[in-house]
């Protein structure tokens, strides 16, 4: 049986981890042959088991508040899994992204609980976020190249990186650039630290097709106001009416913001996945209540996203 060979990568203070294995066609139904399928998810608290140093990660530790240990580790990561291909529809996706990622060893060990036809590389930096939380994406090398990565930080205090990735569709040799974001929390009493922070990421990048992340923000905030010159916001009509609840109430934080219009089009769908009522309430099954322990994914919903050349 073929196995995964895991290699890795270091270049410039950046890590690139791959895993490879076996590709099988699969056959998509849902959009053209010519798509790009990209998957954009917060994974909430995705943390190894190790307390790092200088990282404010103590809760996430065996000893630690959250009592985390390896059975709670791999049960999130197996959650995570079944979501990730809950979404595919059957097919691996081109590209994934993430949120809240620790680092590369937890992106290698979710691909571990994954078929060995996602044979997708890995790319990662560690951020001066201090939770040293960061954004990692996935890509399927047999599909697409990657023909440049920029690793952007917002001007002002440090935060978790903007990852811009260019890649190169093997089948229709089109390039498209994607910028991933995380943008600070609306802990931040600052009302448009967001705003700010999208600002400076941008003035960083010379070109992006694309605009995918978890915002913190409503898209018609002030970030989103500012962006709506510019860029098309893309939306669910049809599912869940946010990515995220708070109190009973959906918030949309997960964003996809269509930058080249002329020569790019755009499909998202809020995946229910992990979606349930409880006690006439609406929740999302994530890791954690508050202290309580629920075994679940996340506390967003991923977003699939459909990418055609126009």
């Amino acid at each position: 049986m073929p196995t995964r060979m895991l290699g890795v990568i270091c270049a410039m203070q950046w890590m690139v981890f791959f895993v490879l294995g076996l590709f099988s066609g699969h056959v998509m139904l849902a959009q053209s042959t010519d798509s790009i399928h990209a998957i954009w998810w917060n994974l909430e608290n995705a943390f190894d088991t190790i307390d790092q140093p200088n990282v404010a990660d103590e809760a996430f530790t065996p000893q630690g508040v959250k009592q985390w240990g390896s059975q709670r580790y791999h049960v999130k990561l197996q959650r995570l899994a079944q979501g990730l291909m809950a979404v595919s529809q059957g097919r691996p996706p081109e590209i994934m992204a993430f949120a809240e990622v620790e680092n590369a060893e937890v992106m290698v060990d979710l691909l571990r609980k994954l078929p060995l036809s996602w044979s997708h590389w890995i790319l990662h930096q560690d951020s001066p976020d201090a939770r040293g939380i960061d954004v990692a994406v996935m890509y399927d090398p047999q599909r697409i190249k990657v023909l440049q990565v920029a690793w952007l930080q917002p001007k002002g205090s440090p935060s978790r990186d903007a990852v811009q990735v260019t890649f190169y569709c093997r089948k229709g040799g089109d390039s498209l650039t994607l910028l991933f974001v995380h943008l600070p929390s609306q802990r931040d009493p600052r009302p448009h630290r967001r705003l700010h922070a999208m600002q400076s990421i941008l003035s960083q990048c010379e070109q992006v097709d694309c605009l995918v992340g978890d915002m913190n923000e409503h898209p018609k905030g002030p970030m989103g106001q500012w962006l709506q010159g510019e860029c098309m916001h893309v939306r669910d009509a049809k599912g869940p009416p946010g990515t995220y609840i708070y109190r009973n109430r959906w918030s949309w934080l997960d964003h996809v913001w269509l930058v080249n219009q002329s020569l790019w089009q755009a499909n998202v769908r809020h995946v229910p996945f992990g979606l349930k009522k409880t006690n006439q309430r609406m929740i999302i099954h994530r890791s954690f209540q508050g202290s309580r322990y629920l075994a679940g994914s996340s506390d967003h919903l991923p977003v699939s996203i459909w990418l055609k050349p126009l």
